[in-house]
């Protein structure tokens, strides 16, 4: 024999199975966009701090040598070293004040901003570092 409890109906577990379900979708909605805003944060400044490194590096080797075609192929090969790219005209020298300018563009790998059309921008970061001798 079947007892039954007083005040208790059949859809209580559906209604903590629906609230369940709901703030773990939350979850994950937050953990994806968290997780695309740090990725990009971090980013924006590892990119900056490549292009001051590899600003520095060319302008020792162009120190060393005096040629710009040295000084171009070590930046090259240093950015892409990291998967990055120098956009065009973003390498220069200036003879007379030493002052190598090179701009890195960096592209993160993002969950979700990646696939959109609007927000694909948002994932690529170019920065831009310099380097000249002490005076």
């Amino acid at each position: 024999m079947r007892t039954a409890r007083l005040g208790t109906s059949g859809d209580a577990g559906s209604i903590v199975i629906g609230w369940l379900t709901r703030i773990v979708l939350v979850a994950a909605v937050v953990g994806v966009v968290g997780y695309d805003a740090v990725s990009i944060g971090q980013g924006r400044v590892s990119t900056a701090d490549e292009a001051d490194q590899v600003a520095q590096d060319a302008h020792d080797t162009w120190s060393d040598t005096h040629s710009v075609d040295k000084a171009y192929t070590k930046a090259r090969d240093e950015v892409a070293a990291h998967g990055d790219s120098i956009p065009p005209g973003g390498f220069s020298i200036q003879p007379t004040t030493g002052l190598v300018t090179v701009k890195v563009t960096h592209t993160v790998d993002t969950v979700l901003v990646k696939r959109f059309s609007f927000s694909r921008g948002w994932a690529t970061m170019t920065a831009t570092g310099q380097a000249q001798d002490q005076t």
